[in-house]
């Protein structure tokens, strides 16, 4: 149920001036190392699964999932993070029993139920206050792979719509994440096999 306490309203202005870590589901996430996440002010925002990876390392950083689409159900369900929900989900009863959750409206945010769960964690962070983005394992963006996720996955390889999507949308729109994070700082960040 929402009511004003949970409502994403609250977040305001939460994290001034720091620098938004959103994770997403490429392979490279295999190689991500809790060493990765120097400063603990900083907030992680985790695109849909994501979450299940980052939660393992309990890091001491503000934690978020972040979830479109409902269609995917509860399979983001944080078990120390916060998610951050549209309003779509409390209809459906989806995370009704989740004890740390916001809702959002698409329209809060200039969203629609097709954006890319990447975008809508960009313009929640900005909301909360950060000034700098930093994309971590969007592989198929930055190496041009749409067809790997990382070994972490415990779903089928393309459920809700499949992998080449992100591709199709970073192609056909000039770099989404890039345009919604201007005149921010914005940098990608691919870990790797043994980086530091």
């Amino acid at each position: 149920m929402i009511t004003p306490e949970n409502r994403i309203d609250n977040l305001r202005g939460i994290h001034p001036g720091t620098t938004a870590h959103i994770i997403g589901k490429g392979p490279s996430l295999d190689h991500l190392q809790p060493r990765h996440f120097a400063d603990p002010a900083e907030p992680i925002f985790c695109v849909n699964q994501s979450i299940l990876v980052l939660e393992s390392f309990n890091l001491p950083n503000p934690l978020y999932a972040v979830q479109q689409d409902v269609t995917g159900g509860e399979r983001c369900w944080a078990r120390l993070g916060t998610m951050l929900i549209p309003t779509l989900f409390d209809r459906k009863r989806l995370y009704a029993g989740h004890p740390r959750k916001y809702f959002y409206s698409y329209d809060q945010f200039s969203l629609t139920r097709s954006t890319l769960t990447a975008i809508a964690a960009l313009k929640i962070a900005r909301f909360t206050g950060c000034l700098a983005f930093r994309f971590v394992s969007f592989d198929a963006a930055v190496l041009g792979d749409p067809t790997e996720i990382g070994d972490w996955a415990y779903y089928p390889k393309c459920l809700g719509g499949g992998l080449p999507r992100f591709w199709r949308h970073y192609t056909t729109f000039g770099g989404p994440m890039e345009m919604a994070s201007r005149p921010n700082k914005f940098e990608w960040f691919i870990p790797e096999r043994g980086t530091r």
